[in-house]
């Protein structure tokens, strides 16, 4: 499960960066918890349980 987690972050998020990027904790661990829950794994990592809500930032 690990290798296909890591495999579609690859895929999904590091193939769209070019020379130069960064990323903020909180986006891995949402990707990770959406790619868990996309798959029907209710069993979640705790570091993914223990998320804030997305707050708007309007």
């Amino acid at each position: 499960m690990l290798a296909d987690l890591r495999e579609d972050f690859c895929d999904d998020v590091l193939s769209q960066f070019y020379d130069q990027w960064r990323l903020r904790r909180g986006v891995i661990l949402r990707w990770a918890r959406a790619w868990y829950l996309q798959r029907g794994i209710s069993e979640l990592p705790v570091a993914l349980r223990e998320l804030p809500p997305l707050q708007s930032q309007s």
